[in-house]
């Protein structure tokens, strides 16, 4: 069974809760949230998920949203972060093809302490999601709360 974007929205949705209880550890540890330029609330534009075309080195790029949507039609050996802001939070969305079996390899500045881990064995149409907050002072995006896999 495919994802479609219907059911992408609804697990970003579904995390609202959870992004409440990022905001709140990000008052704890000193973050200051923000919200991307391009979002502001007098533009009238609301953030929207970015569907990243697959590739076997993927870029995340945060200028262009928050939440990323890629489906895996095969394993990705390396990919890219870029262009985060301090104390935003970041969701991925990353989902299996109809095969399965597709390895992530999460970028080298998402750091993998508490990441979820996107085996070459992950289910056929299954997806993984995992939320982490920008650090510009240490230059990392690090987990924001443990994520969801095989959903």
């Amino acid at each position: 069974m495919e994802r479609n974007a219907n059911e992408c929205s609804n697990v970003h949705y579904s995390l609202r809760g959870i992004a409440m209880k990022r905001f709140l550890l990000g008052l704890l540890i000193g973050f200051t949230l923000s919200t991307p330029a391009q979002y502001s609330p007098n533009s009238g534009r609301m953030p929207q998920a970015v569907v990243v075309p697959f590739s076997a080195t993927p870029t995340f790029n945060a200028a262009s949203g928050s939440t990323f949507l890629i489906t895996l039609t095969g394993n990705v050996t390396s990919s890219t972060f870029s262009n985060a802001m301090n104390g935003m939070v970041y969701t991925f969305h990353i989902c299996q093809d109809s095969s399965g079996l597709h390895s992530f390899a999460w970028p080298v500045n998402v750091k993998a302490t508490g990441l979820i881990v996107i085996p070459a064995t992950a289910l056929a149409s299954t997806c993984a999601t995992q939320q982490v907050v920008w650090n510009a002072a240490l230059s990392n995006a690090y987990p924001a709360a443990l994520g969801l896999l095989n959903q």
